[in-house]
């Protein structure tokens, strides 16, 4: 969620409010066209976050217990790491898709957010050794 929190302070329009013109322009000569924070924030948090953050957690490295040795537990958590580097392709498809190019910077934040999660569930594993 840090790179939520970062975005979230982040306020260039209030500093230049002549951005909101430019930023927010879906065709040329159509006026600007803008979402309240509100839904912007939701919007990011349900639709691009959650998936990601769902598919992350789902690729959590197993923890070395009983039948799995040590050795088989990195193997398949350098599998799964490689699988969510991948995984960035996909979703930028899918911001694509949707129609939400102009939420890059919400995406890039949500990357950020859920890659962290994800690097974070590695901690059990590490202590393993």
């Amino acid at each position: 969620r840090e790179g939520f929190d970062s975005l979230a302070k982040v306020t260039p329009m209030v500093e230049a409010p002549s951005l909101w013109a430019e930023t927010c322009r879906e065709r040329p000569g159509a006026g600007p066209e803008a979402l309240p924070w509100a839904l912007l924030k939701d919007l990011a948090l349900f639709v691009i976050l959650k998936p990601m953050e769902d598919e992350a957690t789902a690729l959590a490295p197993p923890v070395p217990q009983g039948q799995l040795r040590s050795s088989e537990a990195v193997l398949a958590a350098e599998s799964n790491a490689k699988k969510l580097m991948q995984m960035l392709g996909t979703w930028a498809k899918y911001l694509d898709d949707m129609g939400c190019v102009r939420l890059a910077v919400a995406w890039l934040a949500s990357i950020d957010t859920a890659c962290e999660a994800f690097w974070k569930q590695w901690v059990p594993l590490l202590d393993a050794f």
